[in-house]
């Protein structure tokens, strides 16, 4: 159970990896090769639709590379006697890079309002008569998209890859597993989590600006693009 990655729902897939990061990749062409264009360049600015898809595969590729790089270090570890602190370096170095995927995929759609855990959380107040009910409505839309019930009675079943709880939730959660954090522990970071507001989010500043700005989000994808298909190799899944 240690293991598990999320502790209600599968880690399974039903598709190859190497499937979806040919499909993201052709996206990507299709990108810079519009991009290239002036005539098409304004299209592309302006298009919250093709903006939304390509960062919705991108997200997917992230997931599923995460995903990957765990089952890898899950391995490693368990082949060095189960220590978490294992001081092998590329042991270190999944963990950056699992860490990273983090991070990238919370930068990436901090650019679309519908994936911002900040906007989640603000329509959920603004429901609320009072600051006591605004607080309470929070809680619940906190709780809907981590725990999902006042004792995590199927945790993880309404998950979300957003901006802010890429950042806030799962980075943190993720680095005290990492740093061998027992399960009691973990618990107890999620119960706070579920009480805090959204004034206690910490959010990049420059993100705030970023909603809707397409310009800046394409610049963003390409920087992740190049770091992430170097990273990948499906070539021998593709020759044969």
């Amino acid at each position: 159970q240690r293991w598990r990655i999320s502790q209600f729902q599968s880690n399974y897939i039903d598709y190859h990896f190497c499937a979806l990061h040919e499909n993201w990749r052709q996206w990507i062409q299709l990108m810079n090769g519009m991009y290239a264009h002036t005539a098409t360049r304004t299209y592309l600015i302006n298009s919250p639709t093709f903006a939304n898809d390509i960062a919705e595969i991108t997200r997917q590729m992230l997931s599923d590379l995460f995903l990957q790089l765990y089952s890898l270090w899950r391995n490693q570890v368990i082949r060095g006697g189960g220590e978490i602190d294992d001081p092998r370096v590329h042991v270190l170095e999944l963990q950056k890079m699992m860490i990273d995927i983090i991070d990238d995929t919370d930068a990436l759609l901090s650019y679309f309002e519908h994936y911002r855990l900040d906007e989640w959380l603000y329509n959920a107040r603004a429901y609320g008569g009072d600051e006591e009910e605004k607080d309470y409505f929070e809680m619940n839309a906190r709780n809907l998209i981590t725990r999902w019930g006042p004792n995590a009675e199927i945790t993880e079943y309404a998950s979300r890859e957003w901006n802010g709880l890429m950042s806030n939730y799962y980075r943190q959660r993720w680095i005290m597993f990492f740093n061998g954090a027992s399960n009691d522990e973990l618990d107890e970071f999620e119960i706070e989590f579920q009480y805090e507001t959204v004034d206690d989010l910490q959010l990049d500043d420059n993100r705030q600006g970023n909603v809707n700005d397409f310009t800046d989000f394409y610049k963003a994808l390409k920087l992740i693009s190049k770091k992430y298909n170097d990273l990948l190799d499906c070539k021998q899944r593709k020759n044969n």
